[in-house]
C-alpha cells in the first residue's frame, strides 16, 4: 500500500521528469524523475519512480506519451488503497499540463543512486539494526535444525538454525526472524563463530590456499557478498555490496549471489560461480590479491562471450589455464577467456 506521507516528507517541486510511458488503454502510467537539489541536500535522495495502476478517471489534460524534461510544479496524492486521488502539474518552456486522475494502486521507489554500488554496507547503522532485530531468536525456544559439514585439516562447521515463524495456513508461513549460528571448530574445539541471516546461502567446504602463504575460509553472513577468515591469524573481512539501485528504505539492492569459488594462484584472480536473483548462472571474475580487503569489482564472463545475451543462458566454471579461463556454456560448449581481456576490463 502506498504511504501518502511520502508526499509531505519529500520535496517534489522543481523535480524533472526524465522518462514516462502509458500502457495501451491508459490503465497504467509510469514516470521517472530527478529530485531537486533541495531534496538531495536534505535526504540524499536523487531519483524517484512512480507507477499508477488501473486509472479509472482522468480529468483535464490527457496524459501524453512523452513528458521528458518537464518540471514538476505541483504533485499531490491523497486517499488510500483502492482510491487514490492524484494531481500532477508540469511545465516546460512552451507547455503547461495538469493531470488529475483516480487510481487503485501506486508503486513508488525513491533512490539515492542508479546502477550498481559496490559500497560495503557491513557494519553500517542499517546493517547493525537489522542484525540486532533478529538476534532474539538465538535460543532453544526458536531452535529449528542443525547441520555439520566436514572441512579440510580437521576442521568442521556446525550450523544451528533459529527462526520465529507464524503459519497463516498450511501453505503460507511468515518468517519474522531467522538466524544461523555457525561455529567453525578445529579438532573438536571452537575456533571461530559467526551468524548468518539467510538459510539458503551456499556453504563452502574447501579452503583457499593463497599465493601469500595464508589459508582462507570463505563463508556467507548474508545472501549477498562474501566473507573471508584468514585461518592462521583469525583476521576476517566481511563484505556485503550496497547492490543495484533500490528504494532507499531497504538495506541493500540485488547483487551477484556466490555459490562456488575458484582461485587462481598464478594471476591472483578469483572466479565466482552463481547468479543474480532468478537469472541465468554466470561466472564473475575479480582481483583477489588482497583477500582481507579485496577489490569488489567483478567482470561477467557472459558479457565477454555473449554480450547480447542471445546465444546462451548459463555459464559454469571449468578450470583455470596458464593464460585463460575455461568455462562451459549451457553444458554444450566450452569457451576460453583470455586473462588479458579480464585484466583490461578490471582496470577500466
Amino acid at each position: 500500500m502506498f504511504d501518502t506521507k511520502i508526499m509531505k516528507e519529500h520535496c517534489f517541486h522543481d523535480s524533472v521528469i526524465t522518462k514516462c510511458s502509458c500502457s495501451t488503454g491508459g490503465n497504467c502510467f509510469y514516470m521517472e524523475g530527478d529530485f531537486p537539489e533541495e531534496e538531495t541536500e536534505n535526504s540524499g535522495l536523487k531519483y524517484f519512480s512512480f507507477s499508477f495502476s488501473y486509472i479509472s478517471e482522468i480529468t483535464e489534460d490527457k496524459i501524453p506519451n512523452e513528458l521528458s524534461d518537464f518540471d514538476v510544479i505541483d504533485f499531490e496524492i491523497d486517499g488510500e488503497k483502492g482510491k487514490y486521488f492524484v494531481k500532477l502539474c508540469l511545465e516546460n518552456n512552451s507547455q503547461f499540463i495538469c493531470l488529475k486522475f483516480i487510481c487503485e494502486n501506486i508503486d513508488c521507489t525513491l533512490m539515492k543512486y542508479k546502477g550498481m554500488s559496490y559500497k560495503n554496507i557491513y557494519g553500517s547503522d542499517k546493517w547493525n539494526a537489522e542484525c540486532e532485530r533478529q538476534l532474539y531468536v538465538c535460543g532453544e525456544t526458536y531452535f529449528k535444525d542443525s547441520d555439520i559439514y566436514d572441512l579440510p585439516d580437521g576442521y568442521t562447521l556446525k550450523i544451528k538454525d533459529f527462526a520465529d515463524t507464524e503459519e497463516k495456513n498450511p501453505q503460507y508461513k511468515i518468517i519474522k526472524a531467522f538466524i544461523q549460528k555457525c561455529i567453525l571448530e578445529k579438532s573438536g574445539e571452537p575456533f571461530y563463530e559467526f551468524v548468518s541471516n539467510y538459510d539458503h546461502a551456499a556453504v563452502f567446504n574447501e579452503f583457499i590456499e593463497h599465493k601469500n602463504g595464508y589459508h582462507y575460509f570463505p563463508f556467507h553472513i548474508d545472501l549477498y557478498g562474501i566473507s573471508y577468515l584468514e585461518l592462521e591469524t583469525k583476521r576476517v573481512y566481511n563484505y556485503i555490496p550496497e547492490g543495484y539501485q533500490h528504494d532507499f528504505s531497504r538495506l541493500c539492492g540485488e547483487s551477484f549471489i556466490i555459490t562456488d569459488i575458484h582461485y587462481d594462484r598464478n594471476t591472483n584472480l578469483i572466479a565466482y560461480g552463481g547468479c543474480y536473483w532468478a537469472a541465468p548462472s554466470d561466472i564473475m571474475v575479480g582481483d583477489f590479491s588482497n583477500p582481507l580487503n579485496f577489490n569488489p569489482k567483478l567482470i561477467s564472463v557472459h558479457e565477454i562471450i555473449d554480450p547480447g545475451y542471445e546465444e546462451f543462458d548459463d555459464f559454469d566454471f571449468v578450470r583455470w589455464e596458464r593464460d585463460k579461463l575455461i568455462v562451459n556454456a549451457d553444458n554444450i560448449k566450452e569457451f576460453s577467456v583470455d586473462i588479458d581481456e579480464i585484466l583490461k576490463r578490471l582496470q577500466n
